[in-house]
């Protein structure tokens, strides 16, 4: 971390790049967040003062842990000097915001978003965001390349504590693969839980059994190691992701009512 030979500077729009510059090495450019405390907007965020890099590079950790790494752009956790940075795999040029493309051809983005829910992993996905307490995952924070091969990225808000309430919470977003079927003069956040659930996705039939073996080969104790690793409160994590291996036979369903607060 400490050689930063070819370092640029970022000049990007987020409002958490300030400070932020890329590193290029021989096989990868790498973006380099610097960290911030647990102030954010999302309800929850500031229950744990955890920096934004410890976040990005535990949710990529505990992507590893669950399977889910090919899914997620590659974070780890580094200093630079006096100061923590996540230092995050750049993905190629051609990764664009999934919500770009829904808007040019809302066919062609409708049909990739579709073949994730036929092999089950937007619930994947959601378990994961749901546990892991993220409520930052808008349409901007999915890219995808012109092959279908969508990634999640933008990790910096996850984590929150006890009090994480996406479904009551306007800061907060449902992840945008859940209602990417709501029309766009639509505000998912302003429906009844009823209306929200009418536009989340269905599990097609024959993979909920595949999704539940998945769920209960997450381990807590070992979701407890990685929290402790990054110093991230291991409490309200647990409790979620044991909240949703209670769930019943209908497992997505159970999803998705969490984040349509039904």
């Amino acid at each position: 971390a400490q050689n930063l030979g070819g370092a640029r500077v970022a000049h990007l729009d987020g409002k958490h790049s300030k400070g932020s510059f890329f590193v290029d090495t021989k096989d990868a450019t790498w973006f380099m967040k610097p960290g911030f405390g647990g102030t954010g907007p999302i309800e929850g965020m500031q229950d744990d003062s955890a920096p934004a890099s410890a976040r990005e590079a535990a949710f990529w950790a505990v992507g590893q842990d669950w399977g889910l790494a090919s899914d997620l752009s590659r974070s780890e956790w580094v200093q630079v000097g006096d100061r923590a940075y996540a230092a995050i795999k750049f993905l190629p040029k051609e990764y664009t915001p999934l919500i770009e493309l829904v808007e040019e051809n809302p066919g062609k983005g409708a049909s990739f978003i579709d073949a994730y829910r036929q092999k089950g992993l937007l619930w994947q996905w959601s378990v994961m965001d749901w546990v892991l307490g993220n409520g930052d995952r808008h349409g901007h924070n999915l890219l995808v390349n012109p092959d279908g091969d969508i990634r999640l990225i933008d990790h910096g808000s996850a984590f929150a504590g006890k009090h994480f309430d996406p479904s009551g919470d306007m800061e907060s977003f449902t992840p945008y693969y859940l209602r990417a079927n709501c029309p766009e003069d639509v505000s998912f956040n302003t429906l009844k839980p009823s209306q929200k659930l009418y536009y989340m996705p269905d599990l097609p039939i024959g993979v909920q059994g595949r999704l539940r073996a998945w769920l209960q080969s997450l381990s807590v104790d070992q979701l407890a190691k990685t929290l402790e690793r990054f110093g991230i409160d291991r409490t309200p994590t647990i409790a979620r992701l044991e909240q949703v291996k209670a769930a019943g036979q209908d497992l997505a369903g159970f999803v998705n009512r969490l984040w349509a607060g039904a």
